[in-house]
């Protein structure tokens, strides 16, 4: 009796460890306890915030691509940073105001730049 191409006699188990298992069996538990969120969109579309610390007041980052930047120069970044850059134009302490703690830019491999600019409340 020959066998199909298809059937090569008993399926190899894709877990071969205990560790494997472990890893395996923790992540099933996770995705049934925490399913996908629809509602976040492209970072193209719309940046996210993360990184949110209220320790020693608010700061948080915010994150996503520039869009369009696919033939950006450094100049055009340098230029770029200085568009967004949040500045507290209040004469006085503890103005509740958010402002720009430091921006960061990479460009990445499929050519456009993605950023994270780090905020802070003046307080």
């Amino acid at each position: 009796m020959t066998y199909s191409r298809y059937n090569r006699g008993p399926r190899q188990r894709k877990c071969k460890t205990d560790a494997d298992w472990i890893k395996w069996f923790l992540k099933v538990d996770y995705k049934r306890n925490h399913p996908p969120r629809p509602d976040l969109k492209s970072l193209l579309e719309e940046p996210r915030v993360g990184d949110v610390d209220e320790e020693y007041g608010l700061t948080f980052s915010e994150y996503g691509f520039i869009p369009d930047s696919e033939d950006w120069t450094e100049e055009d970044i340098k230029q770029w940073k200085e568009d967004v850059r949040l500045r507290v134009r209040s004469p006085y302490d503890c103005s509740g105001e958010i402002f720009t703690y430091w921006i960061n830019c990479h460009k990445n491999p499929n050519g456009l730049w993605s950023y994270v600019h780090h905020k802070a409340m003046d307080c």
